[in-house]
């Protein structure tokens, strides 16, 4: 793989001119947004502390990242595209997740929203699935915001929260609970 540099806070694009698909943050970095424009991009290593939103721009890519991220305001997941996170190096800790668009998968791991945060929503057709690991919303909603949304949960994921409300309109938010 590639070791990424920790020089600044640039945003940072992972273009299909790439060969190198497996990108490193051994010593932890500092990124703006992060924007995926080719499938099969694996970020592993160290914590990432990233801007606003990261996005996945095809409904046919993928990005997955093992790093841990930290982030102390929203993290917003944006584009058609899937991303996956699976901490392996700690647990994410995150304010508010927000998925205003495409798919966020949580298959792996801990991701804690804060108690100053708003926990996690979908926005705009969003999908937010836990197939594994934990997604965790102490004292704070998962909600539709207001807007469409599908709130998944199957396979071993599990979804901790001290509240739970789905906020506008019923046809158009969608809640999937599989008890196996």
């Amino acid at each position: 793989g590639v070791v990424w540099p920790n020089l600044s806070t640039d945003n940072a694009v992972f273009s299909s001119s790439s060969s190198q698909k497996t990108v490193s943050a051994v010593n932890g970095i500092l990124v703006g947004n992060m924007t995926f424009t080719d499938t099969g991009y694996l970020l592993t290593g160290g914590t990432i502390w990233p801007g606003a939103t990261i996005t996945v721009s095809s409904s046919g890519h993928t990005a997955t990242i093992q790093a841990r991220l930290s982030k102390t305001a929203t993290l917003a997941k944006a584009g058609n595209g899937i991303l996956v996170l699976e901490p392996t190096g700690g647990n994410n800790s995150i304010s508010t997740l927000s998925v205003r668009g495409g798919t966020l998968v949580h298959s792996g791991g801990t991701t804690t929203t804060s108690t100053t945060g708003t926990g996690a929503d979908t926005q705009s057709g969003g999908i937010l699935k836990v197939t594994g690991g934990t997604l965790s919303a102490p004292f704070r909603t998962i909600n539709g915001n207001g807007s469409s949304g599908t709130l998944t949960v199957e396979g071993s994921g599990r979804l901790n929260t001290g509240v739970f409300r789905i906020a506008g309109s019923a046809s158009a938010t969608v809640l999937n609970l599989n008890a196996g």
